[in-house]
This record gives C-alpha cells, sequence and structure tokens, in this order.
C-alpha cells in the first residue's frame, strides 16, 4: 500500500496541523489532528491528540481494534484538557481529529469536528464522514444497516413501479411526486436528501434545501420521500375541503 502526508500552512503564521502514521503490532493508524487556529494554541493540541493515540496503537493492542480506537479517542481528549488546564488555557488549544486504523481483514475510521474522511472509487468520492458541526438527524432504516446491492436501477425500478417521472445525470438522481421535487446526491454515503415543496413553493423549480437527515439505503431514502409526500397531499386535500366548507357557509 502506498500512502503520503501532505499538509500546508495556508493563510497562517504556524501550521495547526499534526498528522501520524502509526505501525503497530495488530494494526495501522493514520490520524490527522487540525488544531482550531481562531482559538490558539492549536498546533499544541493537534500534537497532544497524535501523541495519545500514539500510546494507543504503537503497542500491542488489548482491546478490539474498534474499542481501541475509542480509547485513543477518549485519551487524546482528556490529555488535552490536563494541558489546559496545567497552562491556564480553558478556552484554547482546540483541534479536530480524524483517523483509520486497519489490519489484514478490515478497516474502521472515527472523527470528531470537521476533518473528514474520504474514500475514492474510479477517481469519485464514494463516501465521506459527515462534520460533527452540521446540525443532521439521522434515519436508520428498520435493518439498521446498508441495503447491500443498492444502485441506480433501484431507484429507476421503484420510481415506475410509482409512475413517478424522473432524470439522472451521473450524479444527482431526480424524481417528482405530486408533491414534492426531491434530489439525491449518488456519490455520497450516506445519503443526502434535497427537496422542493412544489405545494409551498408552486414556482419553485430549481432551489433546492437540503433535508435534515441521512439515510443508510436508497430504498429507505424512497420510502421516506413517498410517506412525507403523502402525508403532505394529505393535508393540502383537507385544507381544501375546510375552504370550500368555510366558502359554502
Amino acid at each position: 500500500m502506498n500512502y503520503y502526508s501532505v499538509s500546508k500552512t495556508g493563510n497562517r503564521e504556524v501550521n495547526e496541523d499534526s498528522t501520524g502514521i502509526i505501525k503497530g503490532t495488530d494494526c495501522t493508524c493514520f490520524i490527522v489532528a487540525d488544531g482550531l487556529g481562531g482559538h490558539g494554541k492549536g498546533d499544541i493540541a493537534s500534537q497532544i491528540a497524535v501523541s495519545a493515540f500514539k500510546s494507543v496503537f504503537e503497542k500491542r493492542l488489548t482491546l478490539p481494534m474498534e474499542e481501541s480506537l475509542t480509547s485513543a479517542f477518549q485519551n487524546a481528549q482528556n490529555a488535552i484538557m490536563s494541558e489546559q488546564q496545567r497552562q491556564g488555557a480553558v478556552f484554547q488549544m482546540k483541534t479536530t481529529a480524524a483517523a483509520v486504523v486497519f489490519d489484514h481483514t478490515s478497516a474502521i475510521c472515527g472523527h470528531i469536528g470537521d476533518t473528514r474522511i474520504y474514500t475514492f472509487a474510479h477517481n469519485r468520492i464514494k463516501e465521506r464522514t459527515l462534520d460533527h458541526k452540521q446540525d443532521v438527524v439521522f434515519s436508520i432504516p428498520i435493518t439498521n444497516k446498508e441495503r447491500y446491492g443498492e444502485t441506480t436501477d433501484t431507484l429507476i425500478q421503484l420510481c415506475k413501479e410509482h409512475c413517478l417521472p424522473f432524470e439522472y445525470d451521473l450524479r444527482y438522481f431526480t424524481l417528482q411526486t405530486m408533491a414534492g421535487k426531491w434530489r439525491i446526491d449518488m456519490n455520497l454515503r450516506p445519503v443526502r436528501l434535497e427537496h422542493i415543496n412544489l405545494v409551498k413553493e408552486r414556482g419553485n423549480t430549481k432551489k433546492f434545501h437540503v433535508q435534515p437527515r441521512l439515510f443508510l439505503s436508497l430504498r429507505d431514502t424512497f420510502d421516506y420521500i413517498m410517506r412525507h409526500d403523502s402525508k403532505l397531499i394529505e393535508e393540502m386535500v383537507e385544507r381544501d375541503k375546510q375552504e370550500q366548507e368555510l366558502a359554502m357557509g
């Protein structure tokens, strides 16, 4: 496996990024910590975070890999907070962190803050982590895991079954119901969904609004769309009925 580490200072006087490539007995860990420049002492925080990960993964693991990763994040948090107290800098010395750990059979990742982890396939983004600063409610399907084997054809078949018009331009899959126009970014996992409410925004056909939820499955995404717009149509019919009754006296 080939790997590289590149870090640039950018417009700041101090490079507050820290990286680590930790080859242990049981696994290998890659970590990136991005010190928060606006708070001060971010370079110290990021260095402490990387050191905490090294203390966990340089030696033979005593816990499963996932628990070891959780422990590394907690150790980093505790070490940074201790140094904040020692230097009297409780409102400074902050950092994000993103780490990937793998052995011969599997890989896991963890992150905190807005430092992202990406996976690429065929020169395109396949998946990425979600920034913690984004306020998102996760919609977890009943299976509580991704439905394997789903492709664009899954959405095409569902649209045909429900007689819904759709378009696909190699990135966005767009479909329309009686009450809404929906767009799915096929490059992202979890699935991000964008929406135009055609009942309340009848003149709007282009300005999509990001839905405050994510999905692990394309089929569950479609089911949510149908539930959402069915409820919207019911409310619209009820409102029209009430208006007619008022008009009749």
